[in-house]
């Protein structure tokens, strides 16, 4: 196996055996150019860049779904999309590629899951699921300015029979008919659009959070209603009102009593001196007798 350099990168492709299709000849400009740090033709690699970006679990005729791709799209922390390159390839017989991802993206912590090799006579758009596994949101965009896979190029000792090419599928829409690679149509509704669940666990934590606080809130508020209902309770208890009618009642009952009492001594009191009076009136007609009848 022979790792292709820039120069024979861009033999085959000038030579039309290795094909990189725009709708601008932008690789064609590029062959042309001195080399720089922006110029798809690397030392001994393709750069190829983002073309379509397809969002999991969006509807088909939705922005983002497989009918409609975005142009960009801002992935989040756990987000994952499917990106289509920008780029139609088109390999020899005998030249195979392995893919990579860029290192602007991997050092932001965006994955590309199945960088993988491509195989000799392919023919068609390459296909990435790219997974933020950072702690900040990464941009992507349809553009020149947003590479999405380095592609090294190696040559074989012999021709082997070609892959079969990239299958377009056509979905009739209310935009008229559009094309869709099978690869996008048989990947996407397999993929998440959030690969590690951090929304529905954010989701789940502040649920389980509001339950708490809601059963706190709850709590707190049967125990100041229980507090408020049992406060006149306690105070009664602590006050003991019926201990100062109770006492007033028996004041009142000892007043009575001595009262009667004071009215039976009385009553004893006028008998008594009534008796007396009697007596002594007795007595006084008695010694008024006697005095008469002496006489």
């Amino acid at each position: 196996m022979n790792i292709l350099s820039r120069k024979e990168i861009i033999s085959f492709f000038k030579a039309n055996e290795l094909k990189i299709e725009t709708p601008d000849n932008y690789y064609e400009t590029a062959a042309d150019v001195c080399f720089s740090r922006t110029n798809p033709f690397q030392q001994c690699s393709v750069d190829l860049h983002v073309g379509s970006i397809y969002i999991p679990e969006t509807v088909d005729d939705a922005l983002g779904g497989k009918t409609q791709p975005k142009n960009d799209h801002v992935l989040v922390t756990g987000g994952t999309v499917l990106i289509s390159t920008k780029e139609k390839i088109t390999l020899p017989k005998n030249v195979g590629a392995l893919c990579f991802s860029p290192s602007k993206m991997a050092l932001r912590g965006v994955m590309i899951t199945n960088m993988g090799h491509v195989d000799p006579g392919y023919s068609g758009y390459l296909h990435f699921t790219a997974i933020n596994m950072g702690n900040e949101p990464y941009g992507l965009k349809t553009s020149y300015d947003y590479r999405c896979c380095t592609m090294i190029l190696f040559k074989l000792s012999e021709d082997v029979e070609p892959y079969r090419k990239g299958q377009i599928i056509k979905f009739s829409t209310n935009r008229g008919e559009i094309e869709v690679s099978d690869a996008v149509d048989n990947s996407l509704p397999y993929l998440a659009k959030d690969f590690l669940s951090i929304e529905k666990r954010a989701e789940s934590v502040a649920e389980k959070k509001f339950n708490k606080t809601a059963w706190a809130s709850g709590i707190f508020s049967f125990m100041a209603a229980l507090i408020v209902a049992a406060y006149p309770l306690y105070q009664t208890y602590i006050n003991k009102p019926w201990e100062t009618e109770s006492n007033k009642v028996n004041n009142k009952m000892q007043v009575l009593e001595t009262k009667l009492d004071y009215e039976k001594r009385i009553i004893e009191l006028e008998k008594k001196l009534d008796y007396e009076n009697r007596v002594i009136e007795i007595e006084k007609k008695v010694n008024e007798l006697t005095k008469k009848g002496k006489s």
